[in-house]
């Protein structure tokens, strides 16, 4: 939605209604117009300059026609518009155990957070591409022949190690899901407790993928975390209140908590949460080591900087950078997923580069 405020005595008025997006803003020379970008949604239509008066009852109109995405800067005396279009795209990479290099595993424009399984055959990924809708969908990739498969509503969140279940949280809703990847129905995580809703943070399958370890709350209570057993368990408090999130390891023997106040803490073969030394508030812890070192993303750098923490030390060791071999326009890596000490594991970049346009002729 455009509005213009007018100075004098702050009154807001509005001249557009809403659209499915909107970008870039600038005035015409005269005064008399405000120029934008925007798009409908509608069959995937992309941005398109528009313009809208600001005197007398407001009038939308496109100024530029264009089959590419063009978002408004500035506007010049006689009729020079400067604009830009981006190539944005958001593509998950994989190195899949046993073999030597990365490789893309693409869908559409926009695809992120990546979980392979455990025999590496299967990717499930969240599809956030404008045909999935305001939720994403819930993919799953045949890393063999690059096939897709949309499985529901949510952002991806896991995958049961022997690939049979994806889990993932509707953002609507925040509802916890576990769809099956072959034959049998979705399994709704939190059934039978008051108001439930998930969060978005780690969740961890047991290594038999039978049970998921998730983290929510009911209706006017503090968040803790839960176990349940998929398809037919129901689910079972396994922390006191206020843990918000929980990562296991690949053995199953260890869970990172995260708790509501931002403290780590580590529990190890049912023991009493123990507090966890070396991590920064900009780590993003996404794995463990075989001999129960933590596994974290240090910062938001390109490439990005792995370090391994010694959980009852504070020692940290770098591990390794990673990025795409050309980072060209690269704006953001995101790990996901440490497989087998790092003999695998799953992230997704940003790549956006932008071309710069100058548009005569406009009225």
């Amino acid at each position: 939605m455009v509005s213009v405020v007018d100075v004098r005595d702050g009154v807001v008025r509005k001249l557009t209604g809403e659209f499915w997006a909107e970008e870039g803003l600038a005035w015409s020379p005269d005064g008399h117009d405000v120029l934008f970008s925007a798009s409908s949604g509608q069959g995937g239509e992309p941005y398109q300059a528009m313009a809208v008066n600001v005197s007398g009852p407001p009038l939308v109109r496109q100024v530029v026609a264009t089959p590419a995405a063009i978002v408004v800067q500035d506007m010049a005396r006689a009729g020079r518009m400067l604009t830009f279009n981006d190539e944005s795209r958001t593509i998950p990479r994989v190195l899949v155990p046993g073999e030597s290099a990365e490789r893309d595993a693409p869908w559409l424009d926009f695809a992120f957070n990546g979980y392979l399984s455990r025999d590496g055959k299967w990717l499930a990924f969240t599809d956030g591409n404008q045909s999935a809708g305001v939720n994403y969908q819930a993919a799953l990739r045949d890393m063999t022949t690059g096939r897709v498969v949309r499985l529901g509503e949510g952002l991806v969140i896991g995958i049961s190690p022997d690939a049979r279940w994806v889990s993932s949280i509707v953002p609507s809703t925040m509802q916890v899901a576990a769809y099956a990847t072959g034959a049998g129905d979705a399994v709704k995580l939190g059934a039978g407790l008051a108001g439930f809703k998930g969060l978005p943070g780690a969740v961890s399958w047991s290594p038999d993928s039978r049970r998921l370890t998730y983290c929510g709350s009911e209706t006017g209570k503090p968040p803790k975390c839960y176990t349940q057993e998929v398809p037919s368990g129901s689910p079972k408090p396994i922390t006191a209140e206020g843990f918000v999130s929980a990562l296991g390891s690949e053995d199953g023997r260890s869970l990172l908590l995260n708790a509501a106040d931002g403290k780590w803490y580590l529990v190890v073969d049912g023991g009493a949460p123990a507090p966890v030394k070396g991590l920064q508030p900009q780590d993003r812890p996404f794995g463990m080591t075989r001999d129960g070192a933590l596994v974290v993303q240090a910062g938001q750098d390109v490439p990005a900087r792995v370090e391994r923490v010694n959980p009852t030390t504070g020692v940290r060791t770098l591990i390794e950078l990673i990025a795409p071999s050309d980072v060209s326009g690269v704006n953001l890596v995101r790990l996901t997923q440490w497989i087998d000490d790092g003999k695998g594991y799953t992230y997704h970049y940003g790549r956006q580069l932008s071309r710069l346009y100058v548009v005569s002729g406009v009225k």
